[in-house]
């Protein structure tokens, strides 16, 4: 069977640029291995979601090693229940802020893209497998924030997904696989 890739319909636009600026894109384009035209559209989406979605929801920028010390004043107990408690209503407000509605899809979507490549909370690696589909997540902010979010996405996955499933937490990092689902993960 013949694989078809379907073409997405452009338009030419010109735009002036500082000259400056017109040689920082030739040089990370060629950083890249892409095209400036390539790298402005990669930089235009990445504004259209991560940075309108930052501004929108007034995100505060903390430096991880700040976060970390603030977590290591809590005892474990105060972090779990603090994860346990934030976890559904954060996602709920992602779900609506992003107009979306409250299904497997749009939960897995907001857990990998909002939280993760957004909101930065830790990298998310998702692969397909006969079990399902495995998440790991990987942080650098130590086990009181993989402690916060195991029970986090507990309660996420119990009460919005309807899905039992065993977390597994490291110092740096939260692995649980989802049964698999009909369809294939979607960005935002």
């Amino acid at each position: 069977m013949k694989s078809q890739t379907t073409r997405i319909k452009t338009i030419t636009r010109t735009f002036r640029l500082d000259e400056k600026i017109n040689k920082i894109l030739e040089e990370e384009a060629a950083k890249e291995k892409i095209t400036v035209n390539s790298l402005v559209s990669q930089i235009l989406w990445n504004y259209k979601t991560r940075c309108q979605y930052c501004l929108h929801y007034n995100l505060l920028l903390v430096e991880p090693d700040i976060l970390k010390a603030i977590l290591d004043t809590m005892s474990e107990e105060a972090v779990e229940k603090f994860g346990s408690s934030f976890g559904p209503p954060v996602v709920k407000e992602n779900l609506a802020r992003l107009g979306m509605k409250q299904d497997r899809e749009s939960v897995e979507a907001v857990v990998v893209e909002a939280l993760g490549k957004w909101a930065k909370w830790y990298d998310a690696d998702v692969s397909e497998t006969s079990q399902g589909r495995v998440y790991y997540l990987h942080h650098v902010l130590g086990k009181k924030w993989s402690v916060f979010l195991k029970n986090f996405l507990d309660q996420v996955i119990t009460e919005l997904m309807n899905l039992n499933v065993n977390i597994e937490m490291t110092e740096n990092s939260v692995i649980f696989t989802l049964p698999s689902a009909t369809k294939p993960l979607r960005p935002l």
